[in-house]
């Protein structure tokens, strides 16, 4: 039983890790994707919801929107499939692949819903797995984080006479999270044994995004825009917890485990992101630049990007850049209108880590 103690152990730091949200924001939605995520003065169709709500207001071209905006990262999209699958019953997929040597990272993210007169409804997935185990052995680790935000988002424009427009905006939000974690550990007597503990917290809450869009028009010049947000604002999630210790025995084939106990419920408060952005379309050569940088854990992320309408707009093509202390990424992306649908597609190269180089689709369809 030593082991299950060392597992314990190691666990529990595994668990602080787990509860701490991510320090940069998710590019969500393809025309910030591929603009290098900078959203906050520059995007206006649903997916400013994320980014900064009050860019929904800007949304003034079509009554009502309906967007399905999806991104996916994975170093193998079986293992995600697989992992995702049997993410409540870990112990059971490590012993099924035991011959196996798995190291896999993937993530899942982006929004859905739809906008009525500036009012929108949206939720926002967010799917993280990752595993790690050697061929030949019941040994390892298995991460599986599963998150989705619902958003109701209003706002208001209040016009500045021979300026522009003042745009508010704000999120009402309730967030679900999932995650689990386990690390088995092999008997050293016997290396067809592995004993291990099995995390689950359940997690709910809410919190609250705010924004302001600034909209200066700058007359046989340009439209320059100016905005700041503040997400995850009094944001908390209450987690109900369980731990199971559990033996996966190669010889027999079998998984069992004790009875499952449960723990002291925790409270994680989520950091405020604070971000400040702008964007402008360069006179005569049409081409639109964006620019954020965003505040949170006590370090700040760049997110730059440009845009270029070509064919008199019916395709836009867009390149992009973030950085920061952990974040390295180039993106590409394009657009194509259609008189009622619009696609739009982004690719988000990570420089840290290849393997975790990233898709991301959206399927606009408005009136």
């Amino acid at each position: 039983m030593n082991k299950v103690f060392v597992s314990v152990l190691s666990l529990i730091a595994l668990v602080f890790t787990l509860l701490s949200p991510a320090s940069a924001q998710l590019l969500i939605g393809a025309k910030a994707a591929g603009m290098g995520g900078a959203g906050v003065a520059n995007v206006t169709d649903l997916s400013a919801v994320y980014y900064n709500p009050a860019g929904l207001m800007e949304n003034t071209a079509k009554l009502a929107e309906m967007k399905i905006s999806l991104g996916a990262a994975y170093s193998d999209p079986t293992t995600l499939q697989k992992s995702l699958t049997n993410a409540k019953d870990p112990a059971q997929f490590l012993l099924d692949n035991y011959a196996n040597n798995l190291n896999f990272n993937g993530t899942t993210d982006g929004i859905i819903g739809f906008n009525f007169a500036k009012i929108g409804i949206s939720v926002i997935p967010n799917i993280h797995a990752n595993v790690k185990k050697p061929a030949n052995s019941t040994a390892g680790t298995f991460e599986g984080n599963g998150r989705y935000d619902v958003l109701l988002t209003l706002g208001t424009t209040i016009p500045v006479p021979f300026v522009g427009q003042l745009d508010i905006g704000a999120n009402a939000k309730s967030i679900t999270d999932y995650r689990g974690s386990i690390e088995a550990v092999l008997d050293q007597a016997n290396p067809l044994l592995s004993t291990g503990t099995l995390y689950n917290h359940n997690g709910t809450g809410m919190g609250y995004d705010i924004g302001a869009l600034a909209s200066i028009n700058i007359p046989m010049l340009t439209n320059v825009k100016v905005g700041y947000s503040m997400r995850d604002l009094s944001a908390s999630i209450k987690y109900s917890n369980k731990s199971q210790l559990f033996y996966i025995n190669k010889t027999t084939g079998t998984v069992t485990s004790d009875a499952q106990q449960t723990l002291a419920e925790t409270t994680s408060t989520l950091p405020t992101a604070n971000v400040i952005g702008a964007s402008a379309t360069i006179p005569v050569i049409g081409a639109a630049i964006a620019a954020d940088v965003e505040s949170i854990n006590g370090g700040s992320n760049t997110h730059v990007g440009i845009e270029y309408p070509i064919l008199m707009s019916a395709v836009i093509l867009r390149a992009g850049s973030a950085t920061g202390p952990a974040l390295n990424m180039t993106t590409f992306g394009a657009k194509i209108n259609f008189p009622v649908l619009t696609l739009d597609v982004a690719m988000i190269s990570n420089n840290n880590d290849k393997a975790l180089s990233q898709a991301v689709i959206d399927i606009n369809i408005g009136l």
